[in-house]
C-alpha cells in the first residue's frame, strides 16, 4: 500500500470474531490468503499470525498483507499490518497508517494516520517522510507548517523526487520562498522529474 503512541499499548491480537464484521474474513480468505502451507488453517487467526511470525518472520507477515490486498482482501491486509507494526515493521506501521489515512476498511482519522507514520519515520523509513509532510502540509495541522517543510525536504534528501515537488508547490501556494522552490524544481527535473520539468515552464 502507496501512516502512534495511543494505540500501542492496546492488544490486537485477539480472536477474529472480535473484529467488527467488515472487518471480518471467512476461513477460506484467511486459508487461501494467509497461510497456505505455513500453518494450520482452522486455528484461530491471531494464532495464524503469530505461527506464520515464527516460520517466516516479519517478511512473511508483510508477504500475506501484500497477496490480500492484491487478492481483494484489504480488511485482512490491515490486521497483517497492525501485527507487522506491533512487532515493529517500519513498513507495517507506513502501512497502518496509509490505512487511516484514506479511511479503507478503518474509519478516517488523519492524527492516528499521523502517529502510525511518525514511528515508522523513526525507523527512517522513507515513504513516510513523505506522506508525513503531505499532512502537516494540510488545513487540519496548519500550525505545523515547519514540519511539512521538514518532512517533505527530509523525504527529497532521501531521494524522493515527489518530495521536493510537493516542497515546492507549498513555498509557492504559501508565497514564503520562490527563490527555494526555483531551486528544488530544478533538482527534480535534472533528475528526469517530469512534473517539476513541467511546472518550471509554466512558472516562466
Amino acid at each position: 500500500m502507496s501512516a502512534k503512541q495511543p494505540l500501542y499499548a492496546i492488544c490486537l491480537l485477539t480472536a477474529l470474531t472480535s473484529w467488527p464484521a467488515h472487518l471480518q474474513a471467512t476461513p477460506s480468505d484467511r486459508e487461501n490468503l494467509l497461510y497456505s502451507d505455513a500453518c494450520e488453517s482452522e486455528i484461530e487467526e491471531s494464532r495464524q499470525m503469530n505461527c506464520l511470525f515464527e516460520k517466516q518472520g516479519i517478511e512473511g507477515i508483510l508477504s500475506a498483507a501484500e497477496k490480500a490486498e492484491e487478492g481483494g482482501h484489504p480488511e485482512i491486509a490491515f490486521r497483517l499490518y497492525v501485527f507487522a507494526s506491533r512487532k515493529g515493521s517500519p513498513a507495517g506501521s507506513y502501512n497502518v497508517g496509509v490505512f487511516y489515512e484514506t479511511g479503507e476498511v478503518v474509519d478516517k482519522n488523519l492524527a492516528t494516520a499521523m502517529d502510525y507514520y511518525g514511528k515508522s519515520a523513526a525507523a527512517e523509513f522513507v515513504p513516510a517522510y513523505f506522506n508525513m509532510g503531505n499532512l502537516f502540509c494540510q488545513a487540519d495541522f496548519e500550525a505545523n507548517k515547519n514540519d511539512c517543510i521538514y518532512w517533505l525536504l527530509r523525504s527529497f534528501q532521501a531521494g524522493d523526487l515527489d518530495g521536493g515537488y510537493n516542497l515546492a508547490i507549498f513555498l509557492i501556494e504559501n508565497d514564503t520562498d520562490w527563490a527555494w522552490a526555483e531551486v528544488l524544481l530544478n533538482m527534480a527535473a535534472e533528475q528526469g522529474h517530469e512534473p517539476s520539468a513541467f511546472l518550471l515552464e509554466e512558472l516562466k
